[in-house]
């Protein structure tokens, strides 16, 4: 997600751009850019299905895994 700083701080609700990959039978399958993920990030954390064991270093110096998300609304390409 990009720019999830903008979420509002006291509903929760944001509207994001975002990148990644699609999964299709458990497995990647290919990218997806130019789309937009909008919720509530109380319900998202909430949401959280699963945590990947892939976690990654980003430029910020923080560390993250993927994540899977129930109940999130995405559109787009």
């Amino acid at each position: 997600l990009m720019g999830l700083h903008t979420a509002d701080t006291i509903s929760g609700e944001f509207s994001l751009g975002a990148t990644g990959r699609a999964i299709r039978g458990g497995e990647l399958a290919e990218s997806i850019a130019g789309v937009a993920v909008a919720g509530n990030l109380f319900d998202l954390l909430k949401g959280v299905a699963l945590v990947g064991s892939d976690s990654r270093w980003f430029l910020s110096g923080k560390e993250a895994p993927s994540l899977l998300v129930e109940g999130l609304t995405v559109s787009g390409k």
